[in-house]
């Protein structure tokens, strides 16, 4: 027999279909059911008002989520010539360890050692130095 759903039930409720990646009336259903022990039908929990605004505002951030989703794939450039992009990323990353040899190399001329240069940078303060006082 099933039993009134209380204030808290309703709040539990709602926070399990916060909760839900994937929302139906069935998965709701199923989820009160297994995590929160209440033994009410599907119907019951439509006709809650509550929960029916829950489920519709949970269903509506999960459509805006998938259309943001879809917007971010279809802003994706990819190259005309794959191969051409291919040999540009070679060129650049070539380009960028002749840099790295060149300042290891002027770090070895300074006289630091290649240890000191893989320690992380050491936090450096801009503000102004603090007046002594007279």
């Amino acid at each position: 027999m099933s039993y009134h759903l209380t204030h808290r039930d309703l709040t539990e409720i709602e926070a399990q279909i916060r909760k839900m990646r994937r929302i139906t009336w069935e998965r709701v259903h199923k989820r009160v059911k297994d995590r929160l022990g209440l033994p009410h039908s599907i119907s019951t929990l439509k006709k809650n008002s509550r929960v029916r605004k829950a489920y519709a505002d949970r269903k509506k951030d999960l459509s805006i989520k998938e259309t943001a989703d879809e917007n971010k794939l279809s802003k994706i450039h990819l190259p005309k010539d794959p191969g051409a992009y291919i040999v540009e990323l070679e060129r650049r990353e070539s380009a960028m360890l002749e840099n790295l040899k060149t300042i290891l190399g002027n770090a070895v001329q300074l006289g630091i050692p290649v240890e000191r240069m893989e320690l992380p940078l050491e936090p450096v303060s801009y503000s102004p130095t603090p007046r002594k006082p007279r």
